[in-house]
């Protein structure tokens, strides 16, 4: 326990050369003691009389006041040192000189009130049997709001632990939590706070320490893990930090709360987690909403890095600087929107990927929208098909990674067959593709159009080329090498030409509807001047998808350098 105290002092006695001790030129500054045990020298009734040893009990009800004593002493110099640790017979009346008038109060408030379970609850270590239930009844215990300090050494027990209370829980790095002989329903620790109705729970921090659950367990630690418990409050702000954590089907899963989902802000923060279950989940984050942090995590085992199954509307999901060692990908989306995978490291290791791939994003209840694959490296491996694969995603974004060798692709893009075909989505220049292809699709020729493809190509053009050979021509019309493509910003890039048409005015190349909307001018009309082998003509791009001559010299239009921004977003946000 870290108590500050601040004195009311006047003294004749000059400073001695002691430096490092309270001395009467900074008595009245606050200093900070550290208490040992459970015993502090002070006054808990009045304001005079002879110091007494106060228990951590009678700290604990003084938080909100204050208390006071009068002492003689020799020298202040030599009476209070800050930063000591206060034990039985480290400062006490005896120890000080009635001849010199020192009167001082003492003003005492604690920042932090760790609760040690060994003084305060008889926990023993060294896997003493009787110590889990002793935990049980720390987690239990009134005040809430304490930090329960868990000091080195090894504590064992054979039924999960649950913390009903809003606690903060310190584990020595030292101190090891075990749970041992557990059934597949068992969680090491189950954090369901039930608070008053309409409340929440807040700034909950679990930090530090070794968390081993059975490998039969299923989660070394689930927060909120009864998500139907009438009472339950959502989380805000929880805090899991710098431990090595084992689970046996998930390391750490945080759950949302009925019936909204509204789990927010929770941080999972420089932890080792590991999995010994096979399809296990290191980080599981389940029916949760906004602005979680999974952040410079090591985790590893025969399943996935970290999984996302958020709520509708959810945004703000930061998943960056991991390095995620696992058998069966990185990540897998369930649901989810707005989140951010960056600047992580990835590994496929351990054996045959069940996924098939590093990154697989479904969007099974509604498509993925506004999600970010940024600045990852993906290791090799085996039965890897692509690096990353999506189903039923909106206006994503790939870039700045560097892929693996897969077995079929580096970016697969599928309809999951419910109205949510894959489009809008921006594979950006600056990825380094190493597959025999760098995208594979398995829509149609105008589906596929709707992604947004500025990969270096082969020829290290940016985007890929589309061809126009399935297109529908009118009046004779055909095309010639014809083809386009949608560069990063937007514009779309004809090139080739087309040939043996009418060549009257107002005749028709295009019917309306054969570009797709992504491939339409903005707001108006485009009337590009085009080569003919006898002169300069113009062909007009409708909004409406159509294509019709304005005036050819020759029915040899050259399409290559016309280029004009498209309704891309517009397109997009149009959408539902």
């Amino acid at each position: 326990m870290v108590i500050s105290l601040k004195h009311k002092f006047e003294s004749t006695v000059p400073d001695q050369p002691k430096p490092g001790l309270v001395r009467p030129s900074n008595w009245n500054d606050e200093h900070d003691l550290k208490m040992s045990g459970s015993r502090i020298l002070g006054r808990k009734d009045g304001d005079v009389g002879t110091a007494q040893e106060l228990t951590g009990a009678d700290v604990a009800e003084m938080l909100d006041g204050q208390f006071a004593t009068t002492a003689q002493g020799e020298k202040a110099d030599t009476a209070v040192q800050p930063e000591d640790t206060i034990a039985p017979g480290k400062v006490s009346p005896s120890s000080l000189d009635s001849s010199k008038a020192a009167e001082f109060r003492s003003v005492i408030k604690v920042s932090d009130t760790y609760v040690n379970v060994k003084d305060h609850f008889g926990v023993k270590g060294g896997n003493d049997a009787g110590d889990w239930a002793k935990i049980q009844a720390a987690l239990d215990a009134e005040p809430k709001g304490d930090i329960l300090y868990f000091p080195a050494d090894s504590y064992v027990g054979t039924v999960p632990l649950v913390m009903s209370k809003h606690k903060s829980l310190k584990l020595d790095p030292n101190a090891v939590l075990t749970l041992s002989s557990a059934v597949s329903s068992d969680d090491l620790l189950r954090i369901a706070v039930t608070n008053p109705a309409s409340s929440d729970v807040r700034n909950m921090i679990i930090e530090g320490g070794t968390w081993i659950a059975d490998a039969r367990a299923n989660c070394a630690i689930n927060v909120n893990p009864a998500n139907s418990t009438p009472g339950q409050n959502p989380h805000f702000e929880t805090h899991i930090r710098n431990g090595m954590i084992t689970g046996g089907l998930c390391g750490i899963r945080i759950g949302g709360a009925t019936p909204a989902g509204d789990t927010n802000f929770n941080t999972i923060e420089g932890c080792n987690i590991s999995i010994q279950s096979s399809g296990g989940l290191a980080i599981n984050l389940d029916g949760c909403a906004d602005g979680h942090r999974i952040l410079n995590n090591l985790m590893f085992g025969p399943g996935t890095g970290v999984r996302l199954n958020l709520v509708l509307g959810a945004y703000k999901t930061l998943i960056s600087g991991n390095c995620i060692v696992t058998r069966d990908g990185a990540l897998l989306v369930t649901n989810g929107s707005n989140w951010s995978f960056e600047n992580n490291q990835v590994e496929q290791h351990g054996g045959t990927n069940l996924l098939g791939q590093h990154i697989q994003v479904q969007g099974l209840a509604y498509p993925a929208k506004h999600w970010r694959i940024v600045a990852n490296n993906f290791g090799g491996g085996s039965d890897v098909n692509y690096s990353i694969w999506l189903m039923n995603s909106i206006a994503g974004l790939i870039d700045e990674n560097q892929m693996q060798l897969c077995a079929i692709a580096d970016v697969g893009l599928v309809d999951g067959g419910d109205g949510y075909a894959p489009r809008y989505n921006t594979i950006g220049a600056r990825n380094t593709f190493r597959g025999a292809r760098s995208i594979r699709s398995d829509q149609t020729d105008a589906s596929r159009r709707m992604i947004l493809d500025v990969s270096p190509g082969i020829n290290k053009d940016k985007g890929i080329w589309r061809s126009a050979s399935g297109l529908t021509y009118s009046n004779s019309w055909a095309q010639s090498n014809l083809r386009r493509m949608v560069d990063e910003h937007g514009i779309l890039h004809w090139e080739g030409a087309l040939s043996g048409g009418t060549t009257s005015a107002d005749t028709v190349i295009l019917a309306a509807g054969q570009l797709p909307a992504c491939e339409r001018p903005i707001d108006t009309t485009v009337r590009a001047p085009v080569g003919t082998a006898s002169g300069v003509g113009q062909i007009e791009f409708g909004t409406d998808g159509g294509l019709i001559v304005r005036s050819l010299p020759a029915a040899s239009p050259v399409l290559s350098g016309v280029s004009y921004p498209v309704k891309w977003w517009d397109t997009y946000e149009a959408t539902p």
